[in-house]
């Protein structure tokens, strides 16, 4: 019976633990700042939604006013028919041409909702992908900062050598 002793190399597990831990630190961080990116993005699309529901509001009050003036024009032309059968016609000719154009005006208001919607989108997905640029460059900058560190000290190490060492470093 021969028994084998298995042995444990400490250091590498706590080299490979703290590498771990730093992954996903880094992760974390990653996502915190996406998480910030994601709520100012929501935050900006909030206030394009009040903006956009308060400009709602005004063309609703607007329709609202042109409804009752096109009611009060209804009973004018009520009480012009009892007077005269005659500009019946005339006056039903007008409130249809209204009624169009209140149409009109809800189609065109669709068409301009729809096509914000897709410039939203749009400009969303060119938000996400900027972002994720902006992630990248930042990423080749840190590693730009590291290279550059490294090579100030390996100059500052051989400048502060005597001359007679300089010379036999290679």
């Amino acid at each position: 019976m021969s028994e084998t002793k298995k042995k444990t190399d400490y250091k590498l597990l706590y080299h490979e633990l703290l590498e771990k831990y730093d992954d996903d630190f880094v992760r974390l961080e990653q996502e915190k700042l996406n998480a910030y990116d994601e709520n100012d993005l929501l935050k900006a699309a909030n206030e394009e939604a009040k903006k956009e529901i308060t400009s709602l509001r005004h063309t609703i009050g607007g329709y609202i006013t042109q409804a009752a003036r096109t009611k009060k024009e209804l009973a004018n032309l009520k009480a012009d028919y009892e007077l005269a059968k005659k500009s019946v016609s005339d006056l039903t000719k007008v409130s249809l041409e209204n009624k169009a154009m209140v149409k009109e005006c809800v189609n065109r208001e669709k068409e301009m909702e729809e096509s914000y919607n897709e410039h939203i989108k749009e400009l969303d997905h060119q938000i996400i992908k900027l972002t994720g640029d902006l992630a990248d460059q930042k990423k080749r900058r840190d590693e730009m900062e590291r290279m550059k560190t490294f090579y100030k000290e390996n100059y500052e190490y051989y400048k502060n050598m005597p001359w007679y060492k300089r010379i036999f470093v290679k």
